[in-house]
């Protein structure tokens, strides 16, 4: 784990099987040819299009000058606001973490993933993230 200015982060250098942080634990999995029927519409599973997504991934806390491209949103939002409409107390809301992909969120953990990268019916392989929060 290592500190930046606003809270700490987590370099996650390649696909291991789980990784442990202070709030919980992220577990990889890469698929083929997902069905998207199928899919879990939990918002603690993500599915990213394996080929947009380059190593290391940053996992850090959210900072006020974040924004994402929420999924089915169609434009870009503040992470704030965005975060604003789930009602979160403020505890809640400082244990909210950002899966990012070089200086892109690429999923707002357990809540939602950005648009440029979900994954199409025709997509090839499919990065599983699954999120289990610490009680």
């Amino acid at each position: 784990v290592n500190k930046q200015e606003g809270g700490e982060y987590l370099v996650i250098k390649n696909q291991s099987a789980f990784i442990e942080t202070k709030f919980g634990k992220l577990s990889f999995e890469l698929v083929e040819n997902i069905n998207l029927e199928t899919i879990s519409k939990d918002p603690n599973t993500a599915y990213l299009q394996a080929s947009k997504i380059t190593w290391p991934l940053i996992l850090r806390t959210w900072s006020n000058s974040d924004y994402f491209y929420p999924l089915g949103l169609g434009k870009k939002k503040k992470l704030n606001h965005f975060l604003s409409n789930f009602k979160l107390s403020p505890i809640q809301k400082n244990r909210v973490t950002v899966l990012c992909v070089g200086d892109k969120i690429a999923w707002v953990v357990g809540k939602r993933i950005d648009d440029r990268f979900k994954i199409m019916a025709n997509t090839p392989l499919t990065l599983q993230i699954t999120w289990q929060e610490k009680p």
